[in-house]
């Protein structure tokens, strides 16, 4: 997946135009929002129900990828499940940035189930893990 700027008014034309009664609210997997300094990418990821232990963050020159695994929660009783909205399982998420990342001064930050990125801009280097604090 390719970034590019985000223009709000396509996006409501492009739908408005194409079929004008109908509108979709699909989820995605991950809501993403991605800022860019003339040094660094900053990524926000809504990762709710998610614990950080479960979320890998990974950077190779352009492109950055996340990896994250929501699990069932179990509960110990005799409730007997009668409705389910939550979605569980291994979500996905892979960026190409215009700019090559650097390992140097990249951090990954999960707190109230927002994961926060800082991507230092330079020349590709090998692919490294993050750890979340």
């Amino acid at each position: 997946m390719k970034v590019s700027r985000y223009t709000p008014i396509e996006d409501f034309f492009k739908g408005f135009w194409i079929n004008p009664m109908e509108f979709s609210f699909a989820a995605q997997p991950m809501d993403t929002e991605i800022r860019e300094s003339e040094s660094s990418y900053f990524v926000d990821v809504d990762l709710p129900g998610i614990h950080k232990e479960d979320i890998d963050v990974s950077i190779q020159g352009r492109r950055v990828s996340i990896n994250a695994n929501r699990k069932e929660w179990q509960e110990e009783s005799d409730a007997k499940l009668i409705k389910t909205e939550m979605r569980y399982g291994k979500v996905y998420r892979q960026f190409e940035m215009e700019h090559e990342m650097t390992e140097e001064g990249a951090e990954a930050k999960f707190e109230e189930g927002v994961l926060h990125v800082v991507l230092p801009k330079k020349n590709g280097l090998p692919a490294k893990l993050l750890s979340i604090r």
